[in-house]
This record gives structure tokens, C-alpha cells and sequence, in this order.
């Protein structure tokens, strides 16, 4: 019998599958796939994305973080933005879970950063206009977060 814990992640995951589901995006993406571009940006060729390597300490609220995503210029880009909830469950790496290493469920090789906390995405919650979608990289759920909550913010953008 599944846990309670699993059968709420599986319901998560599926919801947010079929909600904010982008095309070729797929949470905990193949092992090897992150290419370094030496300009603090990070692409990952499963998914055709690129993402900021390393993140500032600094916790924003939500309406803030996707500000710093717009304004950010990084790697000769400046089309960055908040990813989806969808997207940055990508970048989870399930065999770096808090449970099982104690650091948090990201490659610390890929994001030197990895922190064990909560991130916000830019998918709002159903039937809340004050509440987003997060990817807590302790354990590399997803949830629900009151908009004025604050977490900390990796951008993406588009690699093609």
C-alpha cells in the first residue's frame, strides 16, 4: 500500500500534468544531461532548456521573484523568466533528496546552490489568485504557496 506521503505527490504531479503541462518537459529529466555554458548558465539538452546556475540568497515574494526573472540579464541573455512549476520539478534529482543525502534533491554538481528550500515557480494555483505553485528541493515536492510567502527564485529561459 502506498503512504499517504506518496499518494499526495502522485496526485500533485498528475494535476500539474495535466494543467501546466509544456510539451517535452518531464519532471527528474535523464542523468547527464546538463551541459555547463561557463557563463553561470546551465542548459539542459532533455528538456531544451537554460537555467541560471546560481541563485541569490536573497527570498522574494512572488510577484518580486518573477520581476528579477524579467529583469535579469545573464549569459548574453535577457529573456529570462520564473519557470513553470512543471519545468523546475525537471531539475529535481531524485537520488539527492534530503532523505537520502541530507543536502536536498538537486545535482549539487550542476547547481553549486542547490539549497534544501522552496523555489517559486510561475504556475498560480487553481481557484487561489493569491497562491503559487513551489518546488521544495528538500525533498523535490511541489505545492501551494500564499504569494507573499517568501522562497528563493531560479530563472529559465528558452535555449533554442
Amino acid at each position: 500500500m502506498k503512504s499517504r506521503r506518496t499518494r499526495i505527490r502522485l496526485a500533485t504531479t498528475l494535476l500539474v500534468a495535466l494543467f501546466a503541462t509544456p510539451l517535452g518537459v518531464r519532471a527528474g529529466a535523464p542523468e547527464g544531461h546538463f551541459v555547463d555554458n561557463g557563463d553561470d548558465t546551465v542548459t539542459d539538452t532533455a528538456t531544451g532548456l537554460m537555467w541560471q546556475k546560481t541563485v541569490e540568497l536573497d527570498a522574494r515574494d512572488r510577484a518580486s521573484a518573477s520581476g528579477y526573472c524579467q529583469e535579469l540579464e545573464l549569459g548574453d541573455h535577457d529573456d529570462w523568466r520564473l519557470a513553470t512549476v512543471l519545468e523546475l520539478s525537471s531539475i529535481v534529482d531524485e537520488n539527492s533528496s534530503f532523505e537520502v543525502t541530507g543536502n536536498g534533491a538537486l545535482d549539487k554538481a550542476v547547481f553549486p546552490q542547490g539549497a534544501a528550500v522552496a523555489f517559486w515557480s510561475s504556475t498560480s494555483a487553481a481557484g487561489n489568485q493569491n497562491a503559487s505553485w513551489v518546488v521544495e528541493f528538500s525533498a523535490g515536492y511541489s505545492g501551494t504557496r500564499s504569494s507573499v510567502t517568501k522562497c528563493r527564485v531560479r530563472c529559465v529561459r528558452d535555449a533554442n
